[in-house]
């Protein structure tokens, strides 16, 4: 592994303008970050899975000319380190919402894509904005997680340092050139307002963030309402429907779900429109205040306002 990112980090010297700054994250230890190839078959560049601590799970997409890392995870570990040491490829960096755990480690890259729609929830929800106490952070992620505390430390004081990561503002329409593989958007808000997922076709696969999770949050404020979840879904499958796979922001299945789920999940949205599920009443997740209405279908959860 050392050779690999000693090649890396040689050619990307010589690589043309990139996302990839050589910036670095908070906690360096190995084993922090869980990652699967899961090119498929026949696939042009390769495909990674890279689970953050079991905490969210983001993709690296290559191309030919340039490769795609699709969100950034909670922002804990060293990801820019990782994703050199996989590909030399001049890097974009996109995120599927303004949730932080899937923009947390925006602030290790020099520029990063944004929905439009959810600028509002990323600005409100950035776990790195001024004040932020950088080392509980890490302790309030890793738990029982054994870390090097006084490196933590020191690469706080540097992190705080760097320079903003500039945000380009995209929205549904927007496609990237990553060589011999086109990347689409199909917007899905629901989740949040704006939420975006990325589409290859290529390489079979469609890449929702949380916009179909197995464990769907509609109960937050800036989350949609139940009827406009519906509608957007139905909207964007026709989208996506030849597309075999499915990954989530939270998925460790190195097939991840049948695109068949998300028409469940439509039916199942539909019933509970009509009133023919009953919710089971729990408190918010989080420590919060309050209730939230939570439906168990088969194969999901819905938790709604």
């Amino acid at each position: 592994m050392a050779m690999l990112c000693f090649l890396a980090l040689s050619c990307a010297e010589k690589a043309p303008k990139t996302a990839d700054c050589g910036r670095h994250g908070l906690l360096c230890e190995n084993g922090w970050f869980v990652v699967k190839d899961i090119t498929p078959e026949n696939g042009v560049g390769k495909v990674y899975m890279i689970s953050e601590h079991a905490a969210a799970t983001c993709y690296l997409v290559t191309g030919t000319k340039a490769a795609m890392l699709i969100d950034t995870g909670i922002g804990v570990g060293d990801l820019a380190g990782l994703v050199r040491g996989l590909t030399d490829l001049p890097l974009i960096v996109v995120n599927t919402h303004g949730h932080p755990d899937h923009m947390g480690a925006n602030y290790q890259f020099a520029e990063a894509w944004v929905p439009e729609k959810d600028m509002d929830v990323y600005h409100a929800m950035d776990p790195f904005k001024e004040g932020t106490d950088l080392e509980a952070y890490v302790a309030s992620n890793a738990k029982d997680f054994a870390y090097d505390t006084l490196a933590v430390k020191a690469n706080a004081a540097e992190v705080k340092a760097y320079e903003p990561c500039t945000l380009t503002l995209f929205n549904p329409g927007q496609t990237w050139d990553l060589g011999d593989k086109l990347i689409s958007t199909i917007e899905l808000g629901g989740h949040t307002p704006g939420s975006i997922m990325f589409l290859d076709e290529t390489d079979d696969m469609l890449f929702s963030g949380d916009a179909m999770n197995g464990y769907l949050w509609m109960w937050l404020d800036t989350c949609l309402s139940i009827e406009e979840y519906e509608q957007n879904l139905a909207a964007a499958i026709p989208q996506f429907k030849c597309i075999s796979h499915v990954y989530g922001g939270h998925e460790f299945r190195e097939a991840g779900a049948t695109v068949e789920q998300s028409e469940t999940m439509l039916a199942d949205v539909r019933s509970v429109l009509a009133g023919e599920v009953e919710p089971v009443v729990t408190p918010k997740p989080m420590g919060m205040e309050g209730t939230v209405n939570v439906y168990y279908f088969k194969t999901w959860l819905l938790w709604a306002k």
